[in-house]
């Protein structure tokens, strides 16, 4: 668990090695899902987006790095506006988290639009990757993807702390125990094993059963 103070912190990890985040139906006191809502955000969310995003930039770092973090190259005005965007969801994060304003679906909102930015931001990056005279602005591309997911992992550490464990493993990084004052760049040649770490997997029926019944 990442103890900062000044911060709540609540462990939501689901079952049998799932984790949870809160969803629209959250109140308060209760942080229950319906089985439906549950499967959404584990299909879609975590697995359809998250994973999906989590792996893919792995496996490209395995192929163009050799599985390790690159140094940032040459920087556009788009990296510099990503990385103040990743800034402004740290801030996000850090207010939804305080106890004077303390939300788990605003946390796990922030959370996921950390995915979300990174998600876009890749998809335009990608158009130019394979350029040979674009070769420096790529790996600025890849390394701030990487800031985002060690962001993605410090953030997480509150309120779903196995993901971050496992996430900051997969980032050759240690567990989190500090909330992050800024976005910072994965240090160049650590190594990446996100491609081989499973984050999230689909429930079985034994799990089913376990989950709140409508």
């Amino acid at each position: 668990m990442c103890d900062t103070p000044g911060l709540q912190t609540r462990d939501l990890d689901g079952h049998r090695g799932t984790e949870r985040i809160p969803n629209d139906h959250d109140g308060p006191a209760r942080h229950d899902f319906t089985r439906s809502a549950y499967e959404a955000v584990l299909h879609d969310v975590l697995i359809g987006t998250w994973q999906k995003w989590l792996t893919d930039l792995g496996e490209r770092v395995d192929k163009r790095y050799d599985g390790t973090a690159p140094d940032a190259g040459n920087w556009t005005p788009e990296h510099s506006a990503f990385l103040g965007r990743l800034g402004s969801r740290l801030a996000a994060l850090t207010g939804s988290l305080r106890p004077d304003g303390f939300s788990l679906r605003q946390a796990a909102a922030e959370l996921d639009g950390i995915v979300q930015d990174v998600v876009r931001f890749t998809t335009a990056e990608r158009l130019v990757e394979d350029t040979d005279d674009w070769h420096d602005e790529s790996r600025t591309a890849v390394a701030l993807e990487l800031a985002a997911a060690r962001l993605l992992a410090s953030g997480a550490a509150p309120v779903m702390p196995r993901f971050a464990g496992r996430l900051s493993a997969a980032l050759d990084l240690p567990e989190p125990t500090a909330w992050p004052r800024t976005v910072e760049l994965l240090t160049p040649g650590s190594k990446v094993r996100l491609s081989s770490t499973v984050f999230f997997r689909p429930t079985t029926s034994t799990d089913d059963s376990r989950l709140p019944r409508t």
